[in-house]
């Protein structure tokens, strides 16, 4: 087999970039259009003037139905709660529509001017984002894989699986020094953990790299990336809840007035983004099977149960888009049954 040069790895460009962004906008259509309203549109100020008005809404309401019913005693609870609901149902519908529905309603065409331009900041952002990758992993401490035998086999391990898969040309790899077992893609370098390297066997960690191999080869990581530029805005302020999350005491104070941000996340752009996370997982998990590695792939997952885990304010926000553990070990073992049986 081939030395490879650990010292001085190469920095391969990114498979067709501009075509990836562009299946990216095409495949998760709903997504892209989801994260530039939660990023470019006035949905955050929105929300947080609908949240006031619906504190002010339930509070009227309950002093309302308090003092309409002070002769009913206790018997009154009830009312006095149902009225305290509904005020803060009508609050936040009065402050949501105020803010959001009328700039819909009176300056359509400056909405779709701010979304045409959040598409356009997106395509750069991203662009951005995969020429100063290099410099950002470095920024993260993620370092080169050492000459040494227990780092230097998954240099050789990925060698190995880019040649059995045809994939080419080959990504960096990059070690981060974490106890943790992980490993994870990006748009030009696959990152494994401390942890994973000792942890796996040498068939384990060839199915694990195989799997991100087929990532990167599909493009996924930019197409991602694409995701989370249109969504840039909420980003910033979801990795920034999540830098301060412990800081006292303006850590808590600042979680609360970012709140619409992992509430937009979560609620408005994740659920449209777990439909094409989960089949590219199991896109993934096929090329793996595909190349003969399924049974050290399921071995590995029933190890770690997931190897890809959140490393930023952003991946903490977004729900998981893989699928459970236990359905993409049911997929590796009909296949091997389907194998078995031909």
């Amino acid at each position: 087999m081939t030395a490879v040069n650990v010292a001085h790895p190469a920095r391969p460009q990114p498979p067709k970039f501009w075509d990836a962004v562009f299946d990216a906008a095409e495949r998760q259509l709903s997504a892209c259009v989801a994260g530039l309203l939660a990023g470019w549109s006035a949905l955050f100020a929105a929300l947080w003037f609908a949240a006031l008005l619906a504190v002010a809404g339930a509070i009227t309401g309950f002093l309302g139905a308090l003092i309409a019913t002070h002769d009913f005693g206790q018997a009154s609870q009830g009312f006095d709660i149902v009225a305290a609901l509904g005020g803060m149902a009508a609050g936040f519908a009065v402050g949501f529509t105020l803010i959001f529905g009328t700039s819909l309603t009176e300056a359509p065409l400056h909405v779709l001017a701010a979304l045409i331009i959040g598409a356009i900041f997106a395509c750069g952002i991203t662009w951005i984002a995969v020429q100063i990758e290099p410099l950002s992993l470095d920024l993260r401490s993620y370092r080169r894989p050492s000459r040494r035998a227990d780092e230097k086999k998954i240099v050789t391990a990925l060698s190995h699986m880019a040649h059995h898969l045809g994939v080419t040309p080959v990504p960096e790899l990059r070690i981060a020094d974490l106890p943790l077992p992980g490993a994870w893609t990006h748009t030009r370098t696959i990152v494994v953990t401390k942890g994973l390297v000792d942890q796996l066997s040498k068939e384990e960690l060839e199915a694990v790299l195989a799997h991100e191999l087929h990532h990167w080869h599909s493009r996924d990581p930019i197409g991602m990336r694409f995701v989370w530029a249109c969504a840039f805005p909420i980003v910033l302020l979801c990795n920034l809840r999540a830098a301060v999350a412990e800081l006292r005491p303006w850590g808590p104070l600042i979680n609360v007035l970012l709140w619409p941000a992992p509430v937009l996340m979560n609620w408005l752009v994740a659920p449209l983004m777990v439909a094409r996370g989960r089949t590219q997982e199991f896109e993934a998990d096929a090329a793996v099977i595909a190349a003969g590695w399924g049974t050290h792939l399921a071995s590995a997952l029933n190890k770690l149960k997931d190897f890809e885990v959140a490393r930023t304010g952003w991946e903490a926000a977004v729900p998981r888009t893989h699928p459970p553990t236990e359905f993409r070990l049911e997929a590796i073992e009909e296949a091997a049954a389907v194998a078995a049986t031909a």
